[in-house]
């Protein structure tokens, strides 16, 4: 059923629902900003129930926050070093790209540098963050040869 179903576009590839979901979501900067928003909620929401609690976070929580901070942080830098001059057009408008490649990163770079608590971590700690960008990399690469233009179908 979800791999039969059609978008309007030029080609049936670029059309395929699949298709446009797994190009979507390929991209380091979806998977960062909704990865950091899931686990912002969640510290929020512990935040709340515990707010008279000094005792710093599970250590699964600040591993996620240190994940996505990270996450977010290269999404910035890479989209602000390396890809700012290249032009978006048709893919989003400039609010929608600022919001994703700088304010976002900008916030979890200030919670880095400024949160009231350190968050102590164990080193393996530090493998968690690698494997997913080291896995999103392969996925990526390994991807590459099969992705094709939502809108016109093109390699």
């Amino acid at each position: 059923m979800f791999g039969e179903a059609v978008v309007r576009a030029p080609t049936s590839e670029a059309g395929h629902v699949a298709t446009v979901v797994v190009n979507f979501f390929g991209f380091l900067t979806i998977l960062s900003n909704l990865s950091a928003a899931l686990v912002l909620v969640i510290a929020g929401i512990r935040g709340l129930r515990t707010h008279r609690d000094p005792s710093p976070e599970p250590a699964w929580l600040a591993t996620a926050l240190m994940c996505v901070s990270t996450y977010m942080i290269v999404t910035g830098l890479v989209c602000n070093l390396l890809l700012r001059s290249i032009s978006i057009d048709g893919v989003s408008d400039v609010w929608t790209n600022d919001v994703l490649h700088l304010v976002a990163p900008l916030a979890l770079l200030v919670d880095v540098m400024f949160a009231p608590q350190w968050r102590a971590l164990p080193w393996r700690a530090l493998a968690v963050a690698a494997a997913f960008s080291i896995l999103w990399v392969l996925y990526t690469l390994i991807r590459a040869e099969f992705v094709v233009s939502p809108q016109t179908g093109e390699p």
